[in-house]
Formats: structure tokens, sequence, C-alpha cells
């Protein structure tokens, strides 16, 4: 048989053609006794060399061990698969040469995808990033270059993907290029071009100077102002302090609301003239409208009625007039252009606006009479009377009394005239109007007390005590059923200047007499008046005191506080102050006129927030008081933001306060935020909530996952925070450092594992390790069940450092379906007892994750142990070590998916652990 097959060899030598070359390649490799034969082998070799079918020739080359013959008959045929198999066995040094030549031979191939990794394998980062961008894969290409740290080498593929990434409108990764890269003019532009001036404007404070910057977006605003981009020519104006030349350029395109808003927005003084200067401007050029619309914003509403009167259109002026100073300046613009109509057409107008009588009134307060009479003839002959009666009082004050007579008698007044000339003491002129126009308003029959008591005070003095009597008297039988009466009766004393008699007369009036409350209260407000204006000493006290609780009674507070004033009793004042709750002036008082009263102001103030419930103006007299009363009312959200604006101790009593009732009802999550919010000051009546804070989560189910990563962030943050600054101090024990420390590397570790790939034991193949634990689970559990911690078997554990002096928890950690699920595996694995029922060791006789005495790795928590070959990374800080192996995981992991919240985990380590490597280490 083996000569056959050795004729058959032969046979196939004779033949030149690959086909037969590979037959008897095969025959060889097929048949032990063939390849036993060097001859035969050789001979095959050689023909497979010649036939330059290196591959096959490489086959037979391994097959009988020649392995260096094999690899180079391999490399000879790119058969690279092949190769790079066999150099890690004979030649591990060749493995990273191959990788670049297979990514070589693939890019000479143009399979420029298919490259990409054998030039990462290669460690030759630009081959692979070339390789990348000629692949058009992009994102790829982004992740490989942050990895070159030869920035100026791959210049021209920064600004290639840069473009390619604008060109997609992905302009947060073509910044982040072009930021790399120092071409900041790019990103600028980019964002210039796509019309995000505030991103651009960014870029451009943070990498170009002053004059640059200013120079850049001015040039670029005006190219927008001239294609009609105002807004956008605004935006980029306003980026470089400017905003004048916006306000130039709105004024020059006559969008004055626009400009006017930017004036309001960065010339506040300068509003009121601008728009007054507008309006002026508006109104040389004949624009009414906006004239108008810039006058009232300038509160000139008097300048556009003018400028309305001026331009003869009087019902736009009365219309301004009355929108803006109110009816009475609508009446006076009405009477001017009633006047400019003047006979019917006055009348007529301001009958359309309804105004006639009100036009009448207005033209007789203001000395009008001549149009007065003349709308009253026309419109109004019923009120010719009165306003003959109002023309007569103007004359008698202007001194022109007979022409004032005249009027009273036109106006059917006679006994006014005869009143007019017992006041001038004309007494001739007063008998004869009264004996011509009025016999019966002569002497007392008239009634006219008040006149003849100080006619009779002032010449016949004698005879006042028993004038005064007979007064009285009449007074008294006429106006017991009427207040009108008294009321009457205290004008004619405060006019005769008699007004200690005026306030008894007023003070009358009472419920007793009358049912009409704000009669009492008319009555009793004049007393109060003339009071303050005219009583001193002991009659303004005797006044006050009978008054003031009369004006408390009908809460006319503020007005018994004036009266009090008045009579220097401070204290009552104050109280009716405080009882109309004007604080202001209850305490402006106390300031003013008795300091020690401040105090109770103050208390009484707090006792009336507290009753109300309103703890923002509390907090403002009483910070302590205000906060407990939003604490207490359950607004914590208001509480903690009022104390922040406080010391430290005031907010920090209150977030403990909370962070403690959240706590307690089960809501750890939210009291950490708080501190996360606002920071955990060393204050050591707080360590307690922070050692609660970190225990509590350490034991919370379902924050492994990712999407828990923040939480473990912001209690790590707290944790370093209080490590570090305790660290500063003498002030705390060494133990109470070391513990803070200890959570805080209990901390990170629980951080990693959401941030870390959650692979379960068995499918690691640590099914010891498992059953050891989940079986140590079961004695945990019916201990806690038992309430007896003797029942723990700790032999298991005798070669690790896992405690055994534990404290039992009140309640089971896994669900009951969680926990039967244990039970059962761990009952067919002690039935089936195929897997190690012990932890294994390492060359220590220790369980691997042991630490016996060694530094922890910051990565995995292992024990870094430099005996096991490999040297372990050192960081910045002293007693902060990792293993390599784990560190270069972290490192690869955090640059092929800086998204990922490794990349957060590694610059914690970086802050907590000092400046570490940041290239993989071999």
């Amino acid at each position: 048989m083996f000569r056959s097959h050795c004729q058959i060899v032969d046979k196939n030598l004779g033949e030149g053609s690959p086909l037969a070359g590979r037959s008897r390649s095969r025959l060889v490799q097929s048949n032990t006794d063939l390849l036993n034969n060097d001859e035969i082998v050789a001979k095959v070799a050689s023909a497979l060399l010649q036939a330059e079918l290196y591959e096959q020739a490489g086959e037979l080359y391994e097959k009988v061990n020649r392995t260096e013959k094999a690899f180079e008959c391999y490399r000879k045929a790119r058969a690279f698969p092949k190769a790079i198999e066999l150099a890690r066995y004979i030649t591990p040094s060749d493995v990273v040469n191959l990788e670049e030549e297979w990514g070589d031979h693939l890019v000479s191939s143009k399979q420029l995808d298919a490259a990409i990794n054998h030039f990462i394998e290669a460690g030759k980062s630009v081959k692979a990033l070339e390789a990348a961008v000629g692949a058009h894969q992009w994102k790829k290409a982004v992740q490989i270059i942050q990895v070159i740290e030869d920035v100026e080498g791959v210049l021209k593929h920064y600004e290639q993907l840069g473009k390619h990434f604008v060109a997609t409108q992905d302009f947060k990764t073509a910044e982040m290029l072009y930021i790399r890269a120092g071409m900041f003019q790019e990103a600028i532009a980019m964002y210039n071009q796509a019309g995000d001036w505030d991103r651009a404007h960014k870029l451009a404070s943070d990498h170009l100077d002053t004059a640059q910057i200013s120079t850049m977006f001015v040039g670029e605003a005006k190219q927008l102002e001239a294609r009609g981009k105002l807004r956008e020519a605004e935006k980029l104006y306003l980026a470089v302090s400017e905003p004048d030349m916006a306000i130039s350029m709105y004024k020059k395109h006559s969008q004055y609301d626009q400009m006017m808003r930017l004036v309001s927005q960065h010339h506040a003084d300068l509003v009121q003239i601008t728009h007054l200067h507008l309006a002026q401007e508006l109104e040389a050029s004949s624009d009414w409208g906006g004239a108008e619309r810039h006058y009232l914003a300038a509160t000139e509403w008097k300048a556009a009625v003018n400028m309305y009167r001026a331009a003869d259109m009087w019902e736009d002026a009365y219309r301004v007039a009355q929108s803006s100073g109110g009816m009475q300046a609508g009446l006076q613009v009405a009477v001017l252009w009633a006047k400019s109509l003047g006979g019917d057409s006055a009348a007529k107008l301001l009958t359309k606006l309804n105004l006639l009588e009100p036009a009448v009134n207005y033209a007789c307060e203001f000395y009008q009479f001549e149009l007065a009479f003349e709308l009253a003839r026309v419109a109004l002959p019923a009120r010719l009377q009165d306003i003959h009666y109002k023309y007569a009082m103007a004359l008698e004050d202007e001194g022109k009394y007979h022409e004032a007579e005249e009027q009273f008698i036109k106006a059917d007044k006679p006994k006014e005239a005869v009143l007019m000339y017992i006041h001038t003491q004309d007494w001739e002129s007063a008998r004869r109007v009264a004996e011509l126009h009025d016999p019966e308003s002569v002497g007392e029959e008239a009634g006219m007390w008040v006149d003849a008591l100080r006619v009779c005070r002032e010449y016949l003095p004698a005879h006042l005590p028993a004038l005064q009597s007979l007064y009285e008297q009449e007074v008294g039988s006429s106006s017991t059923q009427d207040t009108s009466g008294y009321l009457a009766q205290a004008q004619q004393w405060e006019r005769t200047g008699d007004y200690k008699a005026a306030i008894e007369c007023y003070l009358k009036v009472n419920p007793t007499n009358t049912k009409n409350e704000a009669t009492v209260v008319q009555a009793w407000s004049e007393a109060a008046t003339l009071a303050n204006k005219h009583l001193q000493g002991r009659e303004a006290v005797h006044v006050a005191k009978l008054l003031g609780p009369q004006l408390l009674a009908v809460k006319e507070s503020t007005l018994a506080a004036q009266v009090f004033l008045s009579a220097d009793l401070v204290k009552e004042a104050i109280d009716a102050f405080i009882h109309a709750e004007d604080w202001n002036k209850a305490k402006r008082v106390a300031r003013e006129l008795e300091p020690s009263y401040e105090a109770y102001v103050d208390e009484r103030y707090k006792e009336s927030l507290k009753r109300q419930g309103r703890a923002d103006q509390l907090a403002d007299v009483d910070i302590i008081a205000g906060l407990d009363l939003l604490a207490e009312q359950n607004q914590w959200s208001r509480c903690l933001e009022t104390a922040s604006q406080h010391s430290q101790q005031v907010l920090h009593k209150y977030v403990a306060l909370r962070s403690t009732q959240l706590i307690q009802e089960g809501f750890t999550l939210e009291a950490l935020s708080l501190y996360s919010k606002y920071e955990a000051p060393l204050f050591p009546q707080n360590f307690n909530i922070y050692k609660r804070l970190a225990i509590d989560m350490f034991g919370m189910k379902g924050l492994s996952s990712p999407d828990s990563y923040t939480s473990w962030t912001q209690l790590r943050a707290m944790l370093l925070h209080l490590s570090e600054g305790m660290k500063l101090t003498d002030e705390f024990q060494p133990t109470l450092v070391k513990e803070f420390e200890e959570l805080l590397l209990i901390c990170h570790y629980y951080a990693c594992r959401c941030s870390f790939r959650e692979v379960k034991s068995l499918a690691v193949n640590l099914d010891s390790e498992a059953f050891v634990f989940l079986n140590h689970y079961l004695d945990l559990t019916e201990a806690t069940e038992e309430g007896n911690l003797d029942l723990v078997d700790y032999t298991d554990f005798s070669n690790t450092d896992i405690p055994t002096e534990i404290q039992l928890p009140a309640t089971p950690y896994l669900s009951p379906l969680e926990h039967e699920e244990v039970k059962e595996w761990i009952l067919t694995v002690s039935m089936d007892q195929k897997i190690s029922q012990t932890l294994p060791v390492d060359e220590r006789g220790l369980f691997p994750a042991t630490l016996g005495g060694a530094l922890p790795c910051v990565v995995s928590g292992y024990p870094v142990l430099p005996g096991r070959g490999r040297s372990p990374v050192e960081l910045g800080r002293p007693g902060r070590l990792a293993n390599r192996d784990d560190w270069n995981k972290l490192i690869m992991a955090a640059k092929m998916s800086p998204e990922a919240n490794v990349t957060d985990v590694l610059g914690f380590l970086e802050e907590w652990c000092g400046a570490a490597p940041t290239m993989l280490l071999q």
C-alpha cells in the first residue's frame, strides 16, 4: 500500500499543474507513512513552492512540525489567519507586524472597512484612521482619531472629518474635532453659518481675543443686516457688547419697536427720552399714529393731545386725553373742542359725548362762566340759576361784592347775599338786600345762630352766655330726631373756628340716633380731623381717649392712630396701627417716637404672621421662626430655598431635618439628592445622617443597573468631599476618618458595578463560589428567622477576610420567589456533587478576592499582588494601586466608549487617586 502511494506521488510530481500540487499535498498529509518519509515530504514541498502554492506548502510543513518553514510559507501566501495563529506559538512578537501587513493587504485590495481592526490590533492608529476615513466609517474614525496623541500629524483628517460632520449637521461632533485640532476659526464659522450665534460666541470667547471676536462678529452682523436679517444681526451685535450698533440698525430701518426693546434692555435710563425724541421726529413727518405711541410710551400723553389739537384732529385729541388722563382730562379737551366750535355746534358735540352737564360744571369750576352760560342757554336752561349762584360765589371770592349780589339775586339766593355782607360786616348792605329780597332772613328768627353767636362774640361779648343758652335749647329741640342737624351745626362751628364745640357736636352723632353707619363714620372722621389739627394738651388727650376706641370700633384704625398720635398717646397709636395691620407705620412710630416699643411691635407682628401662616413674611422678621413655620407646613422646597440665602448653619439645620424625615419615610435617594444639591458640611452632628445614607443605599435593591449610576455618583461625591475635608484638619479622630474612607471605597465599587457589564458567576465558571456564597445566604436567612446568629457556620470562609461578627438584618433581602430559586439550585448542586463545594485558593492559600494584608485594586477590589508577574499600576497618591490587566481594560473601555459611565469612573479615579496613566500599558 505504501509503495502504491509513493508511485502515485511520484506520478503526480511529474505534473506541474496547481491542481496536481494540491492533490499530492492532501495525499501526503492524509497518510502517516508518507508524512514520515522526509524524502517524499521534501519533494512535495519543493513542487508546491515551485508552483507558488505557498499556503499548501505551509500546511504540509506545519503537519510535519516544521513551523518556521510553515510560518514563512503562510506569510508569502498572505494566509494571514493561519500565519497569525501559528505566530502566537512560535514568534509572538511577529503578531503585531502580521496584523499590519494584513491591514496593508486589505487596503491594497480596496477592503478598507475590513482593514481597520487589523491596524488597531497592530497599534497603527494612523493607518486605522486612514482606512476608516477611506471606508466612510466616520464614527469609527472619530473614535480612532481621539486616541492619536500626535494631533499635528493628522490635522488633515481632523479637517476632513469636521467637514463631513458639518455637512451632516452633526455640529457637536464637528466642534469637538475642530477644537481638538485647534481649528477654532472653522468651528466658529460653522456655527455662524448654521445661525447658532450663541454657541459661536461661546467658542470665540474661549479661544479668540476680544479684538478678533469683535471684528469677526461685527462684520458678520453687517452682512446679515445688508441681507435684511436684522434679528440675526442683532444677536451678533449683542454677542460682542455692541447694543448701540443694533439700536442704530433698527432705527435706520424704521423698526422702532425693536429699537426701543433694545434701549429698554441696555439703556433703561434713556427709554423715556428716546421715546420722546422718536415721537417728535414722527410728529414732524406727520406720522401721527407713530408719534402718539411713542408720546404715550414716554408718559407724555399731554404732548400727544397738543399734537392732535395743533393738527385740528380733535377727535384723536379727546380719545388720547380720555384714555390716558382719565375722564377729567377728556372733559377738559372736550370743553376746548366745544369752544373751538361755539354755539349750537358746541352743545351738540357735548351732548353727543354725553358731557354736556359735566362740561357746564367744568366751565363753572374753572371760571369759564361765559361758556357755561352759553351752553346752558342753548341746551340746559334749568341750570342757569345754578350757574348764576356759582358765578356769584366766584365774584365774592374776588371781592366783587356788588356784582356777586347781582348774581345771587339772579340765582334766587338773596340769603347768600345777606350772609356775604354779614361776613364783610357791611351791615347796611345786608339789611338792604334782606329787606328788598328776603325779609324773613333778618335776625334770630332766621335760624342763623352761628352767625349771630359770632357777631355777638365780636361785638357784644356780655350777651354771649344768654344767647349761647338759647341756641342750645333751640338746637336740642330741633335735632333730637335728625342727625343732619348735628352735622350742620358742627360744620357751622368749624367755620367759625370753635373747633372744640364742632368736635362735641360731631360726637353727638352715634349709632343710638342713626342707623346709617356711613353717617357715623363721616361724623367721627370729621371730629378726628379737627382734633388732629386744632386740639392740644389735655383737651387732645380727652378727645383721643373718647374718640379713638370709637374709631377702632368702626374699623377706622388708621384715623384712630392719628388721633392718638396728635395727643402723644404713642402706645395707643401703635396698637391702632397693629389693629389695622399697618405694620410699617407701627414700626416707624415705635422707632421714631418710642424705641422701647420696637420689640413689642416685632413680637406682635410675628404672632400675626404665625396665625395667618405667612411664612415668607415671618422669615423677613425672624428667619428661624419663618423657616420653622415652613417646615411645620411641610413646605420644604420654600423652606430650603429661603434657608439657602442665609448661613451654612441655618441652611443645614433644615437640610438635616428634611433628610432625617425622608430617611425615616424610606426615601433615601431623595435625602441624598438634598446633600447633592446643598453639599454636605463637616458638621459632626450630621455624621450619623451621612453614615445612614450610605448604609441604606448599600442595602437597597435595584441599584445595580446603569440607570442607577447617578445615585451612586451623588453618594460618592458626598463621601469624597467629607473624606478629603476631614484630612485637612486635626479635629476628627483617625478612626472616624478611616470609617468614612471605607464607606467611600465601598461606594466606589458599587458605582463601578453599575458601570461595568454584569456577568453571572455561573456564566464564567465560578460555580464553586456561587455554591458557597448562596449556601451561606441560606444559613443567614435561617439565622434571621430564628434570631440566633450561632446557627451560621463560617468554616467555608476560613481562608477569607469575610467578617463573622455581623448584625442580622430585620427583613430578608430577596423576594420569596428569588429565595426559592436559590434553595432549589443549592439542593440540585448538593445532590449532583459535580461542583466543588469549597472556595478556591490561590498561591497564598487564600481565596483569590481576599486582601490578606495587600492593598485593594481601585478598579476591581481584588488584591494587588506584584509577584504575579506584572507590576501594578501606581496612581498619583500613595496607597492607590491597580492591577495592570484591570487598569488596561478600564482605559480601553473608556476610549472605545467615551459616552459610557466608565469614562466618569476614570475621571473620579483621577480626582480621588491623583494623576493616572491614560494610555494602555504593556
